[in-house]
């Protein structure tokens, strides 16, 4: 029903939602910490499978919104940066 209105489910990288699919012409992210059980932020094999997914959706032409959102915040900015320069590198 999604994709038929070109609604985008959110993408939340969680335990319990870890589906990258998408179902509109963009993609919006909410990176929670990655897939796993970790307090320590996103590692750098977490950025650059994140990175290659949103270049492979950018180069498909969609626009793709993503936010890192965590309870401590404390990693958000860098891991924000770390996204921004490894798709920028795709």
């Amino acid at each position: 029903m999604f994709a038929r209105h070109n609604v985008a489910r959110v993408i939340a990288d969680t335990l319990e939602n870890s589906s990258r699919e998408l179902t509109a012409d963009f993609a919006y992210c909410r990176l929670q910490g990655p897939a796993r059980e970790a307090a320590t932020g996103y590692e750098d094999a977490d950025i650059a499978s994140w990175a290659k997914e949103i270049a492979t959706w950018r180069d498909g032409g969609r626009d793709v919104f993503a936010y890192f959102v965590h309870e401590d915040k404390l990693h958000a900015p860098q891991n924000a940066m770390a996204l921004k320069k490894a798709v920028d590198g795709q």
